[in-house]
């Protein structure tokens, strides 16, 4: 199992892959990804104004958001379980079925996340160290960096797979 890791991306970002974990920070357009089997990491820089989608067949799910944000919320973990730090939502249990939906704020795009054997946490972002700068190249062979220039705003989604 390998890993990619891409911060600053502008313009919306499709990634399908196969056991991997996905890092993705300081996005700002849609984000689609499905995963076989890794985990998930999304940290968005603004308030989200457009869909996140995320699909895994097995592996923990965690965006963080800005707690100004507004959003609705489909997310659904069998045979996990699912916690918010964004209060009002709905938390269910239904056999080995958890679930988070409802909307926060004035509502707003749509974020569907949807994994089995895995959790999902939608957490408040907060105050945060500053990141070091990334490293140039691949430095321990598993790990690919991405990062795309406000320039790619607008344009079509870029499609990575990743086998």
């Amino acid at each position: 199992m390998g890993s990619l890791d891409a911060s600053g991306i502008a313009g919306p970002f499709e990634l399908s892959t196969r056991q991997k974990d996905i890092t993705l920070e300081d996005f700002r357009h849609s984000v689609k990804i499905s995963d076989n089997n890794g985990s998930v990491q999304l940290r968005a820089a603004v308030a989200p104004v457009h869909p996140i989608e995320v699909d895994l067949k097995k592996g923990d799910i965690e965006v963080a958001l800005p707690p100004n944000c507004n959003f609705q919320i489909d997310a659904s973990s069998s045979h996990g379980e699912v916690d918010s730090e964004f209060s009002g939502l709905k938390i269910t249990k239904q056999g080995d079925v958890h679930s988070i939906s409802g909307s926060y704020g004035k509502g707003g795009p749509t974020i569907h996340l949807s994994t089995s054997y895995g959790t999902i946490r939608l957490n408040r972002l907060g105050p945060r160290p500053p990141s070091t700068p990334p490293s140039s190249g691949n430095s321990d062979g598993g790990e690919k960096r991405a990062f795309a220039s406000p320039r790619a705003a607008g344009v079509r989604p870029r499609r990575i797979a990743l086998l």
